[in-house]
């Protein structure tokens, strides 16, 4: 078991607080967004009392921190990553491709010879990335494509002048959701003169229909008003009329298979995914964007969206998707003793309390408000005593069983609550 010492990312979508708070500093005025906690190279932990990063410790030990069975199945890499994600604006909206997607994509670009760091490369490793948020506090996102009965009732609340709004709604009359959600989405983003304009017909008429909608209607119009104030005359603003307005409180949580679009808009989580950096964008955003592969990764079914179930006993609490590289377990203690929950591999992050991990092997670590750690397969037997909250995540019960499989659209379907509003 070792302590982690962790990289912030600043991005310009990112809250001045939230993470300072958990990590017990001081803001300092920069929009700090994510947290990283795991082996990702584009910013992997540190283990200070080894002085080296944990990717370059789980590559000289894989044995005794990832086990046989994670080995097997994922190689010599931790295959999750852990993040505090803190949205004070509106992120991209984009999708993440299929693990064959993935791997297809990324041997393109590295034939073709695009670097790696290039701004325009889309995959930069062969692996698949789905995730989940675990909401801190009130979470809002777009995710995944309304019915097209409600997309069509918001589409006729405005006007235009121009053609492309009666093209996207004798386009929804297809008897065939995904084709017509395609088509359309097809429409949006090829953008154009006429896209701008319609985009900025509905950011000029929301803030007047917003008041007089029904309830169903009145969040997505509400995010017209939300996103045309940050990203002005984006397509995106256009888009979002199309996806789930979703309102996670403290505690549900929520997982984005491949092929799901989605935009965080606001928010402090937890974030767990597959270890990837592959994300194709459409819209909301100054980094790249490749039409084109983003529809051809995009999964235009509409689907309800559903909160993750968790299974509770005791002190603990396990979030379990439908994915092979993750799992997530909430610990809160006020007395008496949890077991921490690791099929290989674990990494966690102590949000509030003073807690002490102690395995059969006889080690102790100490951890409180704001430290992270990492613990190896190796470890047995772990136990969690003290008082505080705890997170932490590991490989996914089903890890170990067999190869890796591609993501798909059951991590929505595997779940309970709705969260649509």
């Amino acid at each position: 078991m070792h302590l982690l010492e962790n990289t912030i990312r600043n991005y310009d979508w990112g809250a001045t607080s939230g993470i300072p708070e958990i990590l017990g500093r001081e803001p300092d005025g920069s929009p700090q967004a994510e947290l990283w906690i795991g082996a990702h190279p584009g910013a992997p932990s540190h283990l200070p009392e080894l002085n080296a990063t944990l990717d370059v410790y789980i590559a000289q030990h894989p044995g005794q921190t990832l086990g046989s069975a994670v080995r097997e199945e994922f190689g010599d890499r931790l295959p999750f990553l852990m993040k505090l994600l803190s949205a004070g604006t509106a992120l991209s909206i984009q999708a993440h491709p299929s693990a064959e997607q993935a791997a297809d994509g990324y041997a393109s670009e590295e034939f073709a010879g695009v670097p790696r760091d290039a701004a325009g490369r889309n995959f930069k490793d062969p692996y698949h990335k789905p995730e989940m948020v675990y909401a801190l506090t009130e979470f809002h996102a777009l995710c995944g494509f309304r019915p097209v009965g409600e997309t069509l009732s918001t589409l006729e609340l405005f006007s235009s002048d121009g053609p492309v709004l009666q093209e996207l709604c004798a386009a929804l009359a297809d008897d065939d959701a995904a084709a017509a959600i395609e088509s359309c989405v097809r429409r949006i983003l090829e953008g154009g003169a006429d896209v701008e304009r319609l985009t900025a017909a509905i950011s000029g008429q929301a803030i007047e229909l917003v008041e007089a909608a029904d309830d169903d209607l009145r969040p997505s119009i509400a995010t017209v008003i939300e996103l045309s104030k940050q990203y002005p005359n984006d397509p995106g603003i256009l888009l979002s009329l199309f996806m789930n307005r979703v309102v996670l409180h403290p505690g549900q949580a929520l997982t984005l298979p491949a092929g799901n679009i989605h935009a965080y808009l606001s928010g402090l989580a937890v974030e767990v995914m597959a270890a990837s950096d592959n994300v194709l964008r459409g819209g909301l955003t100054t980094k790249n964007i490749d039409i084109p592969e983003l529809l051809r990764v995009l999964d235009f079914h509409p689907f309800p969206v559903r909160l993750e179930r968790q299974s509770s006993i005791a002190h603990s609490t396990v979030i379990a998707p439908a994915v092979r590289e993750f799992q997530l377990q909430r610990i809160v203690l006020t007395d008496g003793q949890a077991p921490l929950e690791h099929n290989g591999p674990a990494v966690g992050l102590c949000i509030d309390g003073d807690l002490t991990l102690s395995s059969g092997q006889g080690k102790q670590l100490k951890v409180g408000k704001g430290v992270s750690f990492f613990v190896g397969a190796e470890e047995t037997d772990v136990r969690i005593s003290g008082h505080g909250t705890l997170f932490i995540t590991t490989v996914g019960q089903r890890a170990g069983a067999g190869k890796q499989r591609p993501s798909g659209t059951a991590g929505m379907a595997d779940a309970t609550d709705t969260a649509r509003k």
